[in-house]
Order: C-alpha cells, then structure tokens, then sequence
C-alpha cells in the first residue's frame, strides 16, 4: 500500500517475483521498459521475469498461461494491440494487462478488453513507476488462486473460485464454470490435487464441489448452479466435515 510521502514500502513489494510480457516491436520502447523494471527492482525489491515478444502473433503463438503483467503496444503489425488484447482474454481473463501507445482514442477500447492502464509514449520513469505500482500491487492482493487446464483448443486459465464443480465421467473430467463447461482428460484425483487448499470436497466418487457455491442441502443432496447433486454415503462424513469447517471459517 502506498503511503502519505509516496512510497510504495518496500516490505510490501520486496521479494515478490512477477512474469512479465512485453509485447512490442519498438526497440528503443523494449529497452526502456526493461530498463525501468529494473530501476523497479532496484528501489522497491520486486524481482521480474521478462520475455519479449516482436508482435501479437508471435505472443498468441506462444502465449504462457503464467504471465502476471502484460505490458501490450497498440500499433504492430499483422494484428494490432487491441485485437490481440481480444483474443488474449479469451484465454486469460485476469492477467494484468497495461497498454504501451500514443495514441490516446484507443483508450476506450482498451476499458473493454479490462486493461489497468495505459503507458504512454515516451515513456517516462515517474509515470512508469506509478503504473507498474499499481499493476505489482493489484497482483499482490489477488487472493483468489489460478490453475490452468490443458484443453484440447491449448492452455486455459481459471480462477478457482469461478469453478462450480468437477465431474469424473469415465476418463474424462468435466469442469463447470463461470465461462460454461470445459472437459478435458483426468482422473478425478488430478482435479483433487490441483484443487486441493482451494475450498472443494468430494461429495461422491463422480462430484469435487466448491464449498462456496453450495445454494442449499437437503437431506442427501446438494444444489449447485440450479444443479441437484447426490452426496455419496462413503463420502458424506469427510463431506460434511468439510462443509462444516469451510462455513464456520466464515464466520
């Protein structure tokens, strides 16, 4: 958090470690956005993992479902910033994503791909301080955890709070989320160990549900999302144990 003389406290931000893009076919802007991480990292202890990409294509192509910030130029050639930034949401729709132009009338668009901010051209420290401030801090107070699925369209992020539930169907697992369903190869003991500390509990052999979008239980089942689902009789004591430990820590 900032404070009154406006630092930003290096005990917030020291040995933080953030992945960076920067997608950008200016060298002269390339260089000066890694120099200014680094001015970064030397004043306030954040540590940044960059990789560079010439153009949108080569980012999409190559697009790592990791990255925390993404700093994005508008003009580019083969697909500009904004088209880019379109497609990049509908594979990550909670990156950072800062917008590197001088050209002020795509402000607008860039509110409605969910861009934080916009770096303008020439870059100026002070100013790039203030953004890359506000970008290490918004990933500092994300609280809710991410995992990525390996879709049969590529890798796909979600939070874990947007997941409803997990269904084992033969080998294949079947995510319901926010975004719609999403299936994928597994076994249901892949869902639990990626899910595990995220607030889910096995109801039955076939059900991992997230405790946080239970509507309502009646007698042996549970509602989710208008669905009914059956609490196994095996898995109905660890259920409920967790159940019961997730609303009393909310308490």
């Amino acid at each position: 958090m900032e404070n009154e003389n406006g630092s930003y406290g290096n005990d917030k931000l020291a040995g933080i470690s953030l992945n960076v893009a920067i997608v950008e076919d200016e060298r002269e802007s390339l260089d000066t956005i890694k120099k200014y991480l680094d001015r970064f990292t030397k004043e306030f202890g954040t540590r940044f993992n960059v990789t560079a990409y010439g153009n949108g294509m080569e980012f999409l192509d190559d697009f790592n479902p990791t990255f925390d910030i993404v700093f994005m130029d508008i003009e580019m050639p083969y697909i500009n910033g904004i088209e880019t930034a379109k497609r990049l949401r509908g594979i990550d729709r909670s990156v950072c994503l800062l917008f590197v132009t001088n050209m002020f009338q795509f402000a607008v668009k860039g509110y409605e791909v969910d861009a934080m901010d916009f770096v303008v051209k020439p870059i100026d420290y002070f100013s790039f301080k203030e953004k890359i401030g506000k970008a290490v801090r918004h990933c500092v107070r994300k609280t809710a955890r991410h995992i990525v699925l390996k879709l049969k369209s590529g890798f796909k992020k979600f939070k874990t709070d947007d997941i409803f539930y997990v269904e084992s169907i033969g080998h294949t697992l079947r995510y319901l989320t926010a975004e719609g369903p999403f299936e994928l190869r597994g076994t249901m003991q892949d869902a639990e160990n990626m899910l595990k500390g995220c607030g889910f509990s096995r109801c039955s052999n076939s059900f991992l549900v997230n405790l946080k979008h239970i509507k309502e239980m009646t007698g042996n089942s549970i509602k989710i999302c208008d669905t009914e689902i059956a609490v196994g009789r095996t898995k109905k004591r660890s259920f409920m144990n967790d159940l019961t430990d997730y609303l009393g820590g909310m308490i």
